[in-house]
């Protein structure tokens, strides 16, 4: 029988479970137990049934979640990979950004990021105005959303008559966007 001809796991049965147990027991993950499975026992088992198996088994008061990595804490299913923990609130999509922006039609649409030091000490938050590429930037003294936003507001203040949107990723860091906003007087909007 070939990986593709690999049978489903229907049912947990005690064997499948004894192998599920033993791996979890050797400290392997919910993944690596998937996988193994595939390799070698040529069943098909996803990790989030052995993560659901691990929960139930813990409603009953059984200690198999002691055995993961995550030292107990549940794990959070994710659906197309993402996850919805610690998203930025209230964000605006690049999707709703003025088509001038694309375009680069006009000066005063900025994009900005940060750079983190070496071995995570400190950052860099730099600021790049599209058109001239004319840029910014100023040293913090850690990625957080606090110390960012009072960089970018420092930075970006004097520029305000040259200054429509700004465009940031999806860091944590941006967390504070409507503070810039208001300040600013400058929509921003996420990629």
């Amino acid at each position: 029988m070939s990986r593709e001809e690999a049978r489903k796991a229907t049912k947990m049965i005690p064997e499948l479970t004894n192998l599920i147990e033993d791996k979890l027991a050797e400290k392997w993950s919910p993944e690596q137990i998937s996988g193994w499975l595939l390799k070698e026992h040529l069943i098909l088992l996803s990790h989030e049934c052995i993560y659901q198996h691990v929960w139930t088994d813990k409603a009953r008061g059984g200690e198999l979640f002691m055995n993961l990595r995550r030292h107990g804490r549940k794990y959070h299913k994710r659906s197309n990979g993402k996850t919805n923990r610690g998203q930025i609130r209230n964000r605006i999509s690049i999707d709703e950004r003025p088509v001038e922006v694309d375009a680069k039609s006009r000066v005063g649409d900025w994009e900005i990021d940060t750079v983190i030091g070496r071995g995570h000490s400190g950052a860099l938050v730099t600021i790049v105005e599209r058109v001239t590429q004319f840029t910014l930037s100023a040293q913090v003294e850690n990625k957080s959303a606090e110390a960012v936003t009072e960089a970018t507001i420092a930075l970006l203040k004097p520029y305000t008559a040259a200054l429509h949107t700004i465009t940031a990723d999806n860091g944590k860091e941006f967390a504070y966007h409507e503070k810039i906003t208001k300040e600013l007087g400058a929509q921003v909007y996420f990629a």
